[in-house]
């Protein structure tokens, strides 16, 4: 739930589930965040799940955005007993609308060096 609510420049890791997760909401806005890294977002310090799931129902939201400053690194995220693990899992019906921009997904900060998410950057599945 949580329409309209904003995540700004938090660092989440090391949950045993998702990093953020968005069922049946609109409008959220995730920017400037560190999601599987350390505060420096060279360290993999990753959620067991995915870093970022927008599921059924979740429409219209924004993981990132077109500023420099607005970009997350989401990288370093699952484990490897895990059939999720990616950057940013967009599933479920009613998913429409999401947009994923300017992230650093699967890199450090920098955006030279990998830090990869287990099963993949982006996955987009069921009607999304």
């Amino acid at each position: 739930g949580g329409d309209d609510s904003q995540v700004r420049g938090l660092v989440i890791q090391q949950f045993s589930g998702n990093g953020i997760a968005v069922k049946g909401a609109s409008g959220i806005l995730v920017t400037g965040s560190y999601i599987g890294t350390d505060v420096t977002g060279t360290i993999p310090l990753g959620n067991s799940n995915n870093g970022v799931l927008l599921d059924a129902g979740a429409k219209n939201n924004t993981i990132g955005g077109r500023v420099r400053s607005a970009g997350n690194v989401i990288s370093g995220n699952g484990d490897t007993g895990s059939r999720t693990g990616y950057g940013v899992a967009i599933s479920g019906v009613g998913t429409s609308g999401n947009a994923v921009l300017g992230n650093h997904i699967g890199a450090d900060r920098t955006g030279t060096a990998a830090i990869g998410n287990v099963r993949g950057g982006v996955h987009i599945e069921n009607g999304a």
